[in-house]
């Protein structure tokens, strides 16, 4: 007999509620890696149907270094840091992904967040992409933050409150967003670096609520 939900998550100020069959136990140090089988309750790591969530207070990074299939995503942490990584391989999405409280989602190194049918990520906390791939649409209320050669090839829409920036002092940090980007968020450049937003297929529309500005010195990250 298949085991039915375990635990429902809902993210304030969104209408949307995921009911979550795995949930990340591991926040001890050591191994944090996404592919261990007992770091999961119940014990077996997501598969395309399991909607995954991360919930653990503390400080810790979940690494997937190996292609990812599920069916949702709940990042959501009230104290300490977690970050969710994915490095340099595929991470499919095949429904909505929740990103809310003290986290990340960090898209690295030519990584791949991408959907089969009906992706998406409603951010509330922080989205970063060093050099990667964000393939879904994207709904922004938190922040976005980008380093070296980044896309998001579904659309972006920001709504007020939200913030858009570099990541890091690097040498260079260039956004290209594919499918249109709606800002009712505040948009900023930093003049000590090469930064750059390109938008394809699509318009840059800045409604009344949103901002577009530039700041001298060092980049400041949440």
């Amino acid at each position: 007999m298949a085991l039915v939900c375990l635990f429902w998550v809902g993210f304030g100020g969104s209408e949307a509620a995921l009911a979550c069959d795995k949930l990340w136990v591991k926040t001890d140090p050591g191994s944090w890696s996404w592919h261990v089988d007992a770091h999961w309750e119940p014990s077996g790591v997501p598969g395309p149907t399991d909607v995954a969530c991360i919930q653990g207070d503390g400080m810790y990074q979940v690494v997937v270094d190996q292609p990812v299939t599920i069916g949702g995503l709940a990042l959501d942490v009230m104290n300490g840091l977690a970050q969710l990584r994915v490095v340099a391989v595929e991470f499919t999405l095949d429904g909505l992904g929740l990103i809310d409280g003290d986290t990340k989602l960090k898209v690295n190194d030519n990584g791949l967040l991408q959907s089969n049918s009906g992706g998406s990520l409603e951010v509330r906390s922080t989205l970063v992409i060093e050099g990667g791939v964000v393939d879904v649409d994207v709904d922004l209320y938190g922040h976005l933050n980008w380093t070296d050669e980044s896309s998001i090839t579904g659309s972006l829409v920001c709504h007020p409150g939200s913030r858009k920036e570099v990541e890091s002092p690097v040498a260079e940090a260039h956004l290209t967003v594919v499918q249109g980007f709606e800002n009712r968020g505040e948009l900023i450049f930093n003049d000590s670096i090469a930064q750059s937003l390109t938008v394809l297929n699509g318009s840059l529309v800045n409604g009344a609520d949103g901002t577009i500005s530039t700041r001298t010195g060092t980049p400041s990250r949440r």
